[in-house]
């Protein structure tokens, strides 16, 4: 494994890595959950199932200098076989987002991966914290029964942090794409300096 540069998307620190090595063996598994839901009331109502799959796969590769890694894939799975040689490049040595198999001539890529590294979980999680515990403060402060105010304490601080995280959410997703894509253009970059032309 060889790091291959480093930058900064949107205030968020990263390293860009990369692995070659050929395909020793391939493992593939798939967790399903299922949930199931039936009203409590009487009378004909409806239940609801839903289910929800997810996809691990791990890759065993060896370079060429004998050193072994294994490269842990979730919802992002890679057609190869042994003998087969791959280029995996990522962020930060755990987030694999950028597969070449050299055999195949084929590339992947895992936006969603990726857009989850980027989004940046302190501020939308933070933010709506920071404002549930003042409200509560705030209304702890108050005059009032501590039963009173601790049940609306609780309810506005939660309904106001529930509130401040949807507000931030979806610029939270608009930062995300927006530190993906400038990671992406950093590895395209990285990676044409090496290419020979």
């Amino acid at each position: 494994m060889k790091k291959i540069g480093d930058g900064i998307a949107i205030f968020k620190k990263y390293s860009l890595f990369e692995v070659t090595g050929e395909v020793e063996s391939e493992t593939t598994r798939a967790e399903t959950e299922v949930r199931g839901e039936i009203p409590s009331n009487q009378g004909p109502f409806a239940g609801r199932i839903s289910s929800k799959t997810t996809r691990y796969q791990t890759i065993y590769l060896k370079d060429d200098d004998g050193g072994q890694y294994a490269v842990n894939l979730v919802d992002f799975v890679i057609p190869c076989r042994e003998g087969h040689k791959l280029v995996v490049r990522g962020a930060d040595k755990n987030l694999w987002f950028d597969v070449t198999n050299e055999n195949t001539g084929e590339a992947y890529e895992d936006g969603s991966g990726l857009a989850k590294y980027a989004f940046p979980d302190l501020v939308v999680f933070g933010g709506a914290g920071v404002v549930a515990a003042l409200v509560l403060l705030m209304i702890m402060m108050s005059e009032g029964g501590f039963g009173e105010k601790l049940f609306f304490g609780v309810l506005g601080g939660g309904v106001s942090g529930a509130v401040v995280f949807g507000l931030l959410w979806v610029p939270g997703r608009i930062v995300a794409s927006m530190r993906a894509a400038q990671i992406k253009a950093k590895l395209k970059q990285v990676v044409g300096a090496y290419r020979p032309h």
